[in-house]
């Protein structure tokens, strides 16, 4: 259960899908349920469902009526964006486990809080947990919306504190990679090529990397791919007036290529000199990964899967000219790039792959079917 997905393009997005295809082939019946809707928030007032691989369920809903205002009441005390129609919990008959993923949102564990069935929450937000964390009902009502919690391993102590047993916590990793698909080709890779892929909001530090640009010794073409946030078109016209005026200068080239397919994603790892999240939250995403499975360096701003030196370098959030100066570093070095790039792919075989992911699941699966 996610609240958004395919067409709505995100990390979140993508691991659901990934996960329902491996856990099928595996086979483990798998299906998906979530919001009806192809922008985020902008839900649809009509049922839909579809089969391919898997079957997705697209649940009516209706917006939240205080989205308009600056500071959402709604959201702000439950954590809802949306409120889907009553009755969808009707479909649960037909399976063993709800499995919810992503914190962004909470609207189906609320509306789901009395069903029976076993309930796992995947912890995919950390800037979302966080503000879970200082909010006292939500704190409340996210101690008993699940019978277990998966959370990144930094979350483990919060969620301790928030008075969650231990024995409700799973520590595992909890995004995957298709090592099978995301893969080295040194044959492509170009030089002074810097990629950026992710949402272009303002927590994705986007604007920080453009800023790093004016302390770049080095000349760069830097290719930035992921959709604008609709919900804040002034960050949007910020990007758009520093992206021109920097090519205008003429001494760094900038693209903005918009969304693309994982096929085109896989393409642009591969040529990337390296990969770049600025984060200004420290968070870690799922293009980190799929970067260092094909074997390209990582700049970050998180440690949750870059080790300074081992497989990326990391700098601080929001200090351009820190990560100006990794920059510098990194695309100078192409002995350097090499090394941080094969640890990258052999901690991605060893921690990261679907298949491990998919295994250590299973195992949890396993043990809330015997409880």
């Amino acid at each position: 259960m996610t609240p958004s997905f395919d067409p709505i393009v995100g990390g979140a997005e993508t691991f659901v899908r990934r996960l329902a295809i491996k856990l099928n082939e595996l086979g483990i019946h798998t299906d998906v349920m979530t919001f009806n809707m192809n922008q985020k928030w902008k839900p649809r007032l009509n049922e839909s469902l579809e089969k391919n691989d898997f079957t997705v369920f697209r649940i009516p809903a209706v917006p939240n009526p205080l989205a308009f205002l600056p500071i959402n009441p709604l959201h702000r005390v439950f954590r809802f964006n949306v409120v889907p129609k009553p009755g969808f919990t009707k479909l649960f008959c037909d399976y063993d486990i709800i499995h919810f993923c992503d914190e962004e949102d909470l609207s189906f564990p609320l509306f789901s809080l009395f069903q029976k069935k076993p309930k796992i929450i995947h912890m995919l937000t950390p800037i979302g947990f966080e503000e879970i964390r200082r909010n006292f009902f939500q704190k409340k009502v996210f101690a008993r919306i699940a019978d277990l919690y998966v959370p990144d391993s930094f979350q483990v102590r919060f969620l301790l504190q928030m008075g969650i047993p231990r024995s409700k916590i799973v520590t595992m990793e909890s995004v995957g990679v298709n090592i099978s698909t995301f893969k080295p080709d040194e044959s492509k890779r170009l030089d002074s090529l810097v990629l950026f892929v992710g949402r272009l909001e303002k927590l994705k530090g986007v604007h920080v990397l453009l800023e790093s640009l004016s302390y770049l010794k080095i000349p760069v073409h830097l290719v930035i791919i992921g959709p604008f946030n609709p919900r804040d078109p002034q960050y949007t016209n910020e990007l758009e007036n520093k992206v021109h005026l920097i090519n205008a200068q003429g001494t760094h080239k900038v693209e903005l290529l918009g969304c693309m397919d994982e096929k085109g994603l896989l393409a642009w790892y591969q040529k990337a000199t390296l990969l770049v999240t600025p984060h200004l939250d420290g968070s870690a995403g799922l293009t980190t990964l799929e970067a260092s499975a094909c074997a390209t360096p990582v700049i970050a701003t998180s440690t949750l899967i870059i080790k300074n030196r081992v497989n990326g370098l990391l700098v601080p959030p929001k200090d351009a000219e820190k990560l100006a100066s990794a920059l510098n570093e990194l695309l100078g070095d192409k002995e350097l790039r090499k090394k941080l790039g094969s640890k990258g792919r052999v901690i991605i075989e060893e921690r990261y792959s679907w298949e491990k992911i998919t295994r250590d699941l299973l195992k949890v699966y396993e043990k809330m079917l015997e409880k």
